[in-house]
């Protein structure tokens, strides 16, 4: 499922027991949380990016001739190759499923994107809040570190009942770059 993501998709199951697979652009529900109120605890994770570039690359020179032409074998990959970003390190994928330039453009923007968005995660220990779902996006707010009071993607989510601590919602995030 890792290569999903470097797709630049999402692949979840909803509430509805439905298969959700898309790609998340701003979330479909943007809740608040306010630092402080409903925030219990709020563990961050701040990591360099594992690459600064992307440079991918195909395998058929056929996608610039014809749909059909995807047999042939090629020696030079340059007419089917991108990079985006700058800088070391670079990461390189090879896929000979991307035929064109097109493709391999969303895939490196994709893999890329999927590196930013890691590099600032968490966890978010709230008073439960039934209506985070996976999809949604959630705002901090009056967080200490100036950084966090941002908007987030929702990564997972976890809803606990009990005598103890009453009813808590555990939020897993990380950055929308």
């Amino acid at each position: 499922m890792i290569w999903l993501a470097f797709c630049g998709f999402d692949l979840y199951i909803n509430s509805e027991n439905q298969l959700v697979f898309k790609k998340f652009l701003n979330g479909n529900v943007v809740h608040i949380f306010e630092y402080g109120k409903q925030v219990l605890s709020l563990d961050v994770l701040k990591t360099p990016p594992r690459a600064s570039s992307v440079e991918v690359w195909g395998e058929s020179p056929g996608g610039s001739r014809d749909q059909q032409a995807w047999v042939w074998l090629t020696r030079d990959f340059s007419s089917s190759k991108t990079i985006v970003g700058s800088g070391a390190p670079k990461l390189l994928l090879e896929r000979s499923t991307l035929r064109t330039r097109d493709a391999t453009r969303i895939a490196a923007n994709a893999a890329l994107t999927a590196i930013q968005r890691r590099t600032l995660r968490g966890r978010l220990l709230a008073i439960g809040r039934a209506t985070v779902k996976l999809g949604d996006a959630i705002r901090l707010q009056d967080v200490p570190d100036e950084a966090l009071n941002d908007t987030f993607q929702v990564r997972s989510v976890t809803h606990h009942i009990t005598k103890q601590n009453g009813f808590t919602t555990a939020i897993e995030f990380q950055s929308l770059v």
